[in-house]
C-alpha cells in the first residue's frame, strides 16, 4: 500500500473517530477562503445572488488573507480553496493569496465558474501557482450548460479556460497542476451526464465530479419515471468509472443518487450518515467569520482570534452539536462521511 492511501485511510478513521467523539482529532483537511458572496452569473441552483444582498458587510483585505495563510503555514495545513460567489471578481486579492502560499508550498485551489476568464488571466494564475483549477460544466451542449448558468457564452468559457490551462499544463508537462469539473445533476441535464464525460477527458480534465442539486428547486427536481431512467444512467456512469477512471465519486454516492431524488420529490427525510463539515474543514465567510452550513460558530471571527484557536474553541463545539443535528436533505460531495465498506475498499485497492 503506498503512502497516500494509509494517509487517506488515517485521515478518514481520525474523522470518523472525531465526529463520535465530538471532538477533532486532526487539523482541518482544507481551509476554504470565501472570498466574496458577488457573482457574475445567476445560476438556477444557486443562492449565491441572495446571500450577497444579505451579507453587505465589509470585506477581508489581501493583507488579512495573507495573515490567515501564515497562521495556517505554522499549523502546517497546507491546502487552501479559494471561492464565492466568484472569486475572480476579486482577481488581484485571489493572485496575491495565491502567490504567497505558493512560496510556501501549499496546495491551492480555485472553484470558478471560468465567466471571467481568458488566455491571458489563465497564464497569470498559472504562473502564480495555482495547483488545482476546479470548474463546471453543467451540459454537453453550449446551449444546456448557457441556459442553467443564465448566460450566454457560459459554456464556451470554460471550454476555453480549460483548454488555456491544459495546455499550459502539457507545455511544461506539470504533474502538479490539475484540472477539475464539477456536473450538478438536474432534470434539464441528467441525460447529458454520460457525454460530458469525454468531453472533459479530452479537455485534460483529470478529476469529473458529479454533484446532486441541492437546496430548495423542486423546479429542478426529475420526475419519478425520469429517475427510472437517470438510475440507468447511475449504472453506466459506474461501469465508466471503474473501467476508465477519473471520476471521483464513491461508488457508495452513486449508488444513493436515485433515492436521494426521489426522496426529494416526495418531502422524505434523506440523510447520508454522519456529517464531518465541521471535522475536515473550515470555512471562511467574506467578512472573516466561520461558517459550516449556516450552523455557525456565531459570533466569533479571525479577528477575534488565531485560526487554531478558534479551531478547538468552545463556539466551535457547540456548532458542531449543531450540525449533528442537521436533517436536511443534502448530497454535497465534499462532506460526505465514508462508510466501512468505502474504508475497506480504498483500503485494499
Amino acid at each position: 500500500m503506498n503512502k497516500n492511501k494509509i494517509k487517506n485511510l488515517k485521515r478518514d478513521l481520525l474523522n470518523t473517530i472525531s465526529y463520535n467523539i465530538n471532538y477533532p482529532l486532526q487539523k482541518p483537511e482544507t481551509v476554504s477562503f470565501l472570498i466574496t458572496h458577488r457573482c457574475c452569473l445567476n445560476c438556477e441552483m444557486c443562492d449565491s445572488p441572495k446571500r450577497s444582498l444579505k451579507n453587505q458587510k465589509e470585506e477581508l483585505t489581501l493583507n488579512q488573507y495573507l495573515d490567515i495563510v501564515d497562521q495556517l503555514n505554522k499549523w502546517k495545513v497546507k491546502n487552501i480553496l479559494l471561492s464565492g460567489g466568484e472569486p475572480l471578481i476579486r482577481k488581484k486579492d485571489c493572485l496575491g493569496i495565491i502567490q504567497h502560499a505558493a512560496s510556501l508550498n501549499f496546495n491551492t485551489t480555485i472553484v470558478t465558474n471560468a465567466y471571467l476568464w481568458n488566455k491571458k488571466i489563465c497564464e497569470e494564475f498559472y504562473k502564480a501557482g495555482l495547483t488545482n483549477f476546479t470548474t463546471s460544466l453543467d451540459g454537453a451542449k453550449e446551449e444546456t450548460h448557457d441556459r442553467i448558468r443564465r448566460k450566454k457564452g457560459s459554456f464556451k468559457k470554460v471550454i476555453n479556460s480549460l483548454k488555456h490551462l491544459n495546455q499550459l499544463k502539457l507545455k511544461d508537462n506539470n504533474p502538479h497542476f490539475s484540472l477539475n469539473c464539477t456536473t450538478v445533476i438536474m432534470k434539464s441535464n441528467f441525460r447529458e451526464l454520460i457525454n460530458i464525460y469525454p468531453l472533459l477527458r479530452n479537455l485534460g480534465v483529470t478529476n469529473i465530479m458529479y454533484q446532486a442539486v441541492s437546496g430548495d428547486y423542486p423546479e429542478l427536481m426529475m420526475s419519478e419515471h425520469e429517475i427510472k431512467e437517470f438510475s440507468d444512467i447511475v449504472k453506466e456512469l459506474l461501469k465508466i468509472k471503474k473501467t476508465k477512471g477519473y471520476i471521483s465519486n464513491l461508488e457508495s454516492y452513486f449508488n444513493l443518487l436515485p433515492q436521494y431524488y426521489k426522496a426529494k420529490i416526495k418531502g422524505k427525510a434523506f440523510r447520508l450518515g454522519g456529517c464531518l463539515a465541521a471535522y475536515n474543514s473550515l470555512i471562511i465567510t467574506p467578512e472573516g467569520g466561520i461558517d459550516i452550513c449556516g450552523f455557525g460558530p456565531y459570533n466569533i471571527t479571525l479577528k477575534d482570534m488565531k485560526i487554531k484557536e478558534l479551531w478547538h474553541s468552545k463556539e466551535f463545539q457547540e456548532c458542531r452539536k449543531r450540525v449533528k443535528q442537521c436533517n436536511r436533505q443534502c448530497m454535497y460531495l465534499c462532506y460526505k462521511k465514508s462508510n466501512v465498506k468505502d474504508l475497506i475498499k480504498n483500503l485494499i485497492r
